[in-house]
C-alpha cells in the first residue's frame, strides 16, 4: 500500500500519462462496424455522407467523419485501441481486406473503403512491428514491416485523385510520411496541402505533433511550430480551441511530457491553454472535455478552476485520464481532502465506489488463502493463489479504468 501510495503521489501531482482510447465503441461506432462486416456497403456509403460534412460532429467536437465513421471501421470488438495492437497472425486482417476489397467492388466510386484499406495495411504493418523500441523489434519483422508501409503508400498514391475527396487521406498519408521518415520539406509540402484543402480537420493537427514529438526526432520548437501552424490556420473559425486541443494531444501522446512535464519540456502557457478550454466547453461541453480540462488544471496547479470544472463533471472520463487514481487524486487536491483521500485509499484500496469493492473481494480472497494454508492438513498446491490473483488483477483493472 505505502509502494501504492507513493506511486500516486508522484504521478498525480504531475498528472502523468495520457488517456488510452480504450473507452467501448459508441453506438454509432458499433453500427458503422456492424454494417461492415455484414457487407452492408450500400447503406454505409449512405452513412459515410451522413458523417462526411465538416459540420457533423461528435460531442467533444471532433469530426464524425474521424472519429464516428473511420474508428468504427476498425476491427477492435470492444475499445478504439488501434488495430495494430492486434496479432499479426489475426484472422481479422485477412477478413477486413476480403470486405474492403468487395466494397471497393461494390461502390467503384467510393473513397472511405480505398482509404480504410490503405491504412489497414499500414496497421498491418504495424503489428508485425510492434509498439516497442526499435531495439526490441525481431530483425527478421522489419522487411515485412517495411514492406507493408511500401505498398500502402503505393496504393495511397494510386488512388489520390479519388481518396483526396476526402480529408481521412491526408490523415493516412501523413502517418505514412512519419513512419517512412520523410524529409521535412516533403512533409510540410503535405501538411500544407491538407490543411489548404480542409483547415479545420483536426486529425491533421493530431498527426503533425505526433510527427514532431521528441520520441520521433522533434523538439519544444518543433511542437510549438506546429501549435502556431495550427491556430494561424484556424483563427478565424476556431481562435484559441486549437490551441488547446492540439497540446492536450501532445499530453497525452507523449509519455514523458504527459509524466507532468508539459510545463517543462513545451512551450504551453495556461493562460492560453485556459482560454482554449474555456471556448471548447462554451461549445461543446461534454463529459471528455471537461473531465480533460480538470487534468489541465491540476497538471499547471491552478486548483479553484479544477474545483469549478469538478462541480460541473458528472461522471469519470476515461479519455480524460491515465485512470481513476489520477481522476480522484486531482479531485482531492482541487477540493483540499487530501487527507481524507489517503485514509480511504490506506482502508478502501481506492476511491472509486466499484474498485472498493473489488478490493474488498481481493482482501478476503487473501484471507481465505492464507487461512488454508495455515491449516495442519495443507499441502502445496500452486493454484491455490489462483483466486487471490483473479481478484488482485479485478481490482487493479477497475481501480485503472
Amino acid at each position: 500500500m505505502i509502494k501504492k501510495l507513493l506511486w500516486i503521489l508522484c504521478c498525480t501531482f504531475s498528472v502523468t500519462g495520457f488517456a488510452a482510447n480504450g473507452n467501448e465503441k459508441t453506438l454509432e461506432q458499433q453500427q458503422v462496424r456492424a454494417l461492415f462486416d455484414q457487407g452492408k456497403y450500400a447503406e454505409l456509403d449512405r452513412l459515410y455522407l451522413h458523417y462526411r460534412p465538416d459540420t457533423q460532429r461528435v460531442a467533444s467536437g471532433t469530426q464524425a467523419l474521424d472519429s464516428t465513421f473511420y474508428w468504427g471501421l476498425e476491427p477492435g470488438k470492444d475499445n478504439k485501441d488501434c488495430a495494430c495492437s492486434l496479432s499479426p497472425q489475426d484472422p481479422i486482417w485477412q477478413h477486413d481486406e476480403n470486405l474492403l476489397k468487395a466494397w471497393i467492388k461494390h461502390s467503384p466510386n467510393a473513397p472511405a473503403p480505398r482509404i480504410r484499406y490503405a491504412e489497414l495495411l499500414r496497421e498491418h504493418g504495424w503489428a508485425y512491428r510492434g509498439e516497442s523500441y526499435a531495439g526490441e523489434v525481431k530483425p527478421e519483422n522489419w522487411p515485412i514491416f517495411q514492406n507493408y508501409l511500401d505498398e500502402s503508400q503505393k496504393y495511397l498514391q494510386a488512388n489520390k485523385t479519388l481518396g483526396a475527396r476526402d480529408p481521412q487521406w491526408y490523415v493516412v498519408a501523413l502517418w505514412l510520411a512519419r513512419d517512412q521518415s520523410v524529409k521535412p520539406k516533403q512533409y510540410q509540402a503535405l501538411l500544407d496541402e491538407a490543411t489548404h484543402k480542409y483547415p479545420s480537420y483536426y486529425r491533421f493537427y493530431d498527426a503533425a505533433v505526433q510527427h514532431a514529438l521528441p520520441r520521433w526526432g522533434g523538439s519544444t520548437k518543433a511542437i510549438e511550430q506546429v501549435v502556431n501552424y495550427a491556430l494561424k490556420a484556424n483563427t478565424a473559425a476556431h481562435g484559441q480551441e486549437m490551441y488547446a486541443r492540439v497540446y492536450y494531444y501532445v499530453f497525452k501522446e507523449d509519455e514523458d511530457i504527459g509524466s507532468g512535464h508539459l510545463l517543462e519540456k513545451t512551450a504551453a502557457k495556461w493562460p492560453r491553454l485556459k482560454l482554449g478550454m474555456n471556448q471548447i466547453i462554451a461549445n461543446y461541453p461534454s463529459s471528455e472535455n471537461l473531465n480533460r480540462y480538470a487534468r489541465l488544471a491540476c497538471t499547471f496547479n491552478d486548483l479553484p478552476q479544477a474545483a469549478l470544472i469538478f462541480k460541473q463533471i458528472k461522471s469519470y472520463s476515461r479519455d480524460g485520464w491515465m485512470n481513476r487514481q489520477q481522476y480522484y487524486a486531482c479531485q482531492a487536491r482541487a477540493f483540499n481532502t487530501w487527507d481524507e483521500y489517503l485514509k480511504t485509499l490506506s482502508e478502501k484500496g481506492s476511491a472509486d465506489p466499484v474498485a472498493q469493492q473489488k478490493y474488498k473481494e481481493y482482501q478476503d480472497a487473501y484471507a481465505a488463502y492464507k487461512k488454508k494454508i495455515s491449516g495442519a492438513d495443507w499441502h502445496y498446491n500452486p493454484h491455490d493463489i489462483d483466486e487471490v490473483n483473479k481478484k488482485k488483477a479485478e481490482f487493479d483493472k477497475a481501480d485503472i479504468e
